[in-house]
Formats: structure tokens, C-alpha cells, sequence
């Protein structure tokens, strides 16, 4: 669902549709960056390649609070690229 959502929002026809969208959006939507920072969140976010991966999960809940254990996916094997750092699967894009 996430993937079409993006696919859809980032086709030329919607992108001019996107300040509208932001506003709207701003109204149910809590948050400290400004105008400009979310659409040049939403900019970047048409330059990036959406993946996605299910992980197995488990829901919980300790002390009256909802959790969702999650079992993270190993290390990457190491193979042509292991001068890359551990940390890869954390890098920002943009």
C-alpha cells in the first residue's frame, strides 16, 4: 500500500497537486518543519527509490502500552562492497 501511495503522489500529474496536498495535510498534521521543509521532503522523496521489506512481528503490550517486537533483518553479507560500514541499512538519502 505504502509503495503505491508513493508511486501515485510521485507522478507528474499529482506532483502539481502537492502544495494543496501539503496543506491539507497540515492541518491533521503535527509537526515542526515548515512549508517549505515538507515539501522539500516530499521533493526528495520523488528522487528516491522506494523498497520495502515485511518483518516478521509480534504485538505486546506491557504496562497498559502497545508494543510491536520486530525481528530486524542480519548483517549484510559482506561480498564487492564491504568497504561499505555496518550501518547501511540506516542511511538517509536525502
Amino acid at each position: 500500500m505504502l509503495k503505491s501511495l508513493f508511486s501515485t503522489l510521485t507522478k507528474p500529474q499529482h506532483l502539481v497537486k502537492l502544495p494543496a496536498l501539503i496543506n491539507a495535510a497540515g492541518r491533521n498534521l503535527d509537526t515542526d518543519l515548515s512549508a517549505m521543509e515538507l515539501g522539500g521532503l516530499i521533493t526528495a522523496m520523488g528522487l528516491t527509490e522506494l523498497e520495502t521489506e515485511r518483518l516478521p512481528a509480534r504485538p505486546f503490550s506491557r504496562n497498559g502500552i502497545s508494543y510491536l517486537e520486530t525481528e530486524w533483518p542480519g548483517e549484510r553479507p559482506r561480498g564487492s562492497d564491504a568497504t561499505e560500514s555496518s550501518s547501511w541499512r540506516y542511511r538517509f538519502l536525502f
